[in-house]
């Protein structure tokens, strides 16, 4: 506050922190430095932090000079102004006489992060109830008694699912590419997939890699929508045709499962989607970009027309199903259970709709749960359809980013992202 005869003065101490780290004090000169620029202009703001603090005070404080330090209010009234936060940085800097620095990773907790969180916490509460129902011990003797070879082979195979994903994403894109590069696009998802949901990391990357090969980006955009799109016609065709020709015995209901892992498990994971859906329908902002991507999806059907690309989207994607059930396969033979390739499939397929919808990276916690679930409703005892699960996911998710990671190095390094 500043008193009647003009001199400064702490009202409180109620929002002070005791033994407060260096970022504390770094946000809070950000956070005068923005006050001060909005009551008396940038450049009397920026000559009083200069003789206050000092030049190497001022390059110690940039990398807190960004929007996420500032509170609601003063975020508005920034907003309101002829100038933004980044003016500010880029003339504080240039006064201390150095180059604006590397942002602090700074993030503020948002509905969005809040409902991330909630829905991790419902899959983890899911997979520790899992584990208690079936006990560790257990599951710690039926992981010692694994066919190590076959889970080798599992792992082995992994990386030739994403050669049928590779293939998809060629026959979708409207320029031609080479497989080379769209494969290492596929590893590097997997790799960008760990801290994003993974519906989410494809269309980014594909944006980003398809404009690098001189697609514009209502093109570029069409690509992921249609190979998304694609992929699950794809899953829902196997579903539908395993369940109508009674290849499959997979009965997801409470009578058809352990009582651990129940229907109840499904619902819980529907009822998010459902609140989604109202949400996309009711918010006019979320229902514009519905609406804009169902126009870049009428754009991105002419790819269609193409029999060789169908060719390519579709047999893609069913070798990549069909092979990621193969890999299950392999991990419940390892514990010595068995399921014909239809039941595999339809868990897999089933599975992998489910946790693609969640807002969750990689469908951490969901997948999990859902892998468990399936192989339960199997028939195959809680202990085995858990280990097979954890150990189905170290071999098609936890394990595939490190051979991800170098990819997207290279594409990086070769201009592809």
């Amino acid at each position: 506050m500043v008193r009647p005869d003009g001199s400064p003065a702490l009202g409180d101490f109620g929002q002070a922190t005791l033994a407060v780290g260096n970022a504390g004090p770094m946000a809070d000169r950000a956070q005068l430095l923005v006050t001060t620029a909005l009551l008396v202009g940038e450049e009397r703001a920026v000559a009083a932090a200069a003789a206050s603090i000092g030049s190497a005070g001022i390059t110690e404080m940039l990398p807190f000079l960004q929007p996420a330090v500032l509170d609601r209010a003063t975020r508005h009234m920034v907003r309101a102004g002829d100038w933004d936060v980044d003016d500010l940085r880029e003339r504080t800097a240039a006064a201390a006489g150095v180059d604006p620095p590397k942002l602090e990773q700074i993030r503020r907790v948002t509905w969005g992060s809040i409902a991330i969180a909630a829905v991790l916490g419902i899959a983890g509460y899911a997979v520790i109830s899992a584990i208690a129902g079936v006990g560790l011990q257990n599951l710690l003797d039926e992981l010692g008694q694994a066919n190590t070879a076959l889970l080798l082979g599992a792992l082995l195979l992994s990386p030739v699912v994403q050669v049928g994903q590779a293939f998809s994403t060629m026959g979708a894109s409207i320029r031609p590419v080479r497989l080379g590069p769209t494969l290492l696009f596929e590893y590097a998802i997997q790799f960008f997939a760990l801290a994003v949901p993974s519906s989410a990391a494809r269309v980014a990357l594909e944006i980003r890699f398809f404009q690098r090969v001189g697609v514009p980006a209502t093109g570029a955009v069409a690509i992921g929508v249609i190979d998304s799109v694609c992929g699950f016609v794809v899953q829902a065709l196997l579903i539908l045709v395993i369940t109508l020709s009674g290849l499959g015995s997979l009965d997801l209901s409470p009578q058809g499962s352990a009582p651990s892992f129940d229907g109840k498990l499904l619902m819980v994971a529907l009822v998010p989607l459902g609140l989604a859906t109202v949400v996309a329908v009711a918010v006019p902002r979320i229902r514009a970009v519905v609406r804009g991507r169902v126009a870049d999806l009428a754009v991105a059907l002419r790819v269609l027309r193409s029999p060789s690309k169908v060719a390519f989207i579709f047999l893609g994607n069913l070798a990549a199903q069909i092979l990621l059930a193969a890999i299950l396969g392999l991990c419940l033979d390892a514990f010595g259970q068995h399921a014909n390739l239809a039941d595999l499939i339809l868990v897999n397929t089933f599975v992998s709709l489910f946790a693609g919808f969640m807002p969750v990276p990689g469908g951490i916690g969901v997948a999990e749960a859902g892998y468990t679930a399936g192989l339960a409703a199997l028939g195959i005892p809680n202990a085995t359809a858990l280990s097979t699960t954890l150990a189905f996911r170290v071999v098609t998710f936890y394990l595939p980013p490190i051979w991800g990671a170098p990819a997207m190095r290279w594409l990086r390094g070769h201009s592809y992202l």
